[in-house]
């Protein structure tokens, strides 16, 4: 392009920014375009975001006109759908990650809470077999020796450490109806001497923490109501529930 070409065309752009781009040129117009004073091509200009209700320019991207304060409907692209998956994906993996970390802590509790019992199980079960033995020695006795005292203690510490698990685990507990019409007495130690802790109805269910059988032969449980509520032994009249 010759200096005169730019200066022309220099010259015609400011004539076009006075009239406010009333009419439309080609700053590299061919030589038959030259020849030829109507056939200019327009400039290229970008496309402007206009407010659909008052119908001014509006900013790229605005969601509300600053002229009217009225919501624009928003124009989704590919690269705005593309955005919105990746926000989704990232907070559904998020969630899924916390979810799957509490259902691991819990499944590890529940674990350790089964070890636990099962542990607990075990001792009762040794500490009611050293008593049982103890009983079976002493004869008819039914005054318990102070060993035989601390075995019970320490059976029935184990037992209202387990009935805390009933509602929790309840499948590792036999449950258990009374027979006896109308009531039967519930009672602190196996002994129809001991001191009463409460009264267990006909057909009411318990669950089984253990059982002693005195020196007279006679089988005594050990139980507790689901609320806890009622804890102690019971004489005989007592049946598994099927």
């Amino acid at each position: 392009m010759f200096p005169s070409d730019i200066l022309r065309n220099i010259v015609k752009l400011f004539q076009l920014l006075s009239r406010g781009f009333k009419h439309s040129f080609s700053l590299n117009p061919s030589k038959d375009s030259m020849n030829r004073p109507g056939s200019n091509r327009p400039i290229p200009v970008v496309r402007r975001n206009i407010c659909p209700h008052c119908k001014l320019d509006i900013p790229d991207g605005a969601r509300v006109c600053h002229h009217c304060h009225q919501f624009v409907s928003v124009k989704f692209n590919l690269a705005n759908i593309i955005t919105i998956l990746v926000s989704v994906a990232a907070v559904a993996m998020s969630v899924y990650s916390l979810y799957m970390t509490a259902t691991q802590a819990k499944v590890a509790k529940d674990i350790e809470s089964r070890r636990f019992l099962i542990e607990t199980f075990h001792n009762m079960q040794q500490v009611q077999d050293e008593l049982q033995t103890s009983r079976e020695k002493s004869g008819s006795e039914e005054k318990l020796s102070e060993k035989e005292l601390l075995l019970l203690n320490y059976y029935q510490v184990l037992s209202r450490t387990l009935a805390q698990y009933i509602k929790q685990e309840p499948s590792l507990f036999v449950r258990m109806r009374c027979t006896y019409e109308p009531s039967i007495r519930m009672r602190q130690s196996p002994s129809t001497k001991s001191q009463q802790l409460g009264t267990l109805y006909k057909d009411e269910e318990v669950f089984k923490l253990g059982n002693f059988r005195d020196g007279k032969g006679d089988m005594w449980y050990y139980v507790a109501s689901a609320d806890q509520q009622k804890i102690g032994w019971i004489y005989k009249y007592l049946e598994i529930v099927q």
